[in-house]
Order: structure tokens, then sequence, then C-alpha cells
């Protein structure tokens, strides 16, 4: 499980001494991620779950830095179509009073099934 720190503004002005206020709750870096060649590609998925120890208007999940998918509300799951390579994977949110928060990355590498 990762675990987050609370930010002032943008990505880059994170503070570590601020309590955490959102988890990246799976996958884990001990999460399985192989592609099984049994199952149909359209029903491999991985699924993403967040959680925030505070009220957020919005919790954003980030695929190498891209945004992958913005809920908003809990519970903050969604299901992501496997694809092989590695990933990094992080969550930010966003308070109704528009504090950022983000959680810590979590890599993992989807690889075929032997």
């Amino acid at each position: 499980m990762g675990t987050g720190g609370r930010g002032r503004g943008t990505n880059d002005q994170m503070t570590k001494d601020n309590p955490p206020a959102s988890i990246l709750l799976s996958p884990t870096t001990t999460s399985p991620t192989a592609s099984p060649p049994s199952l149909p590609a359209d029903a491999q998925r991985l699924r993403l779950l967040a959680a925030a120890d505070l009220p957020l208007a919005e919790l954003t999940f980030w695929l190498n830095e891209e945004p992958l998918a913005t809920l908003t509300a809990a519970p903050y799951e969604f299901w992501w179509p496997l694809t092989l390579g590695q990933f990094t994977l992080t969550v930010t949110g966003r308070t109704p009073t528009g504090e950022l928060v983000q959680g810590a990355a979590v890599q993992f590498t989807v690889r075929e099934q032997e």
C-alpha cells in the first residue's frame, strides 16, 4: 500500500510533513500483473482502488504521468485494461476547497504469463 502527502498548489510542492491524504490501495507492488493467455484480451483488467482520509471533490488516477480516470465520488475504483509494459501509477485528489493531495507512486510491470 502506498502512502500520500498533502500538497499545497502543484505536484512539485508536496510536503512530507503533513499526514497521508490519499492512498493507492490497489495495485500494490506485489499485485499479480501477469496477462494470462487463456483469457480474452478484453477480459484482462486490473482493479485500481484508492481511498482518502479527507473529503475530495475529485480523485484522478495517473498512469505514466498521463491522466487515466477522474472520479467524483467514493469508492474510487477503476478497471484498467491490461497492457504489457512497465508502469507508474499515482493518484491525485482535489478537496472541495481546492487543496491538491497526492499519493505515493506504485510501480508495476505487466508481463505475459508463462
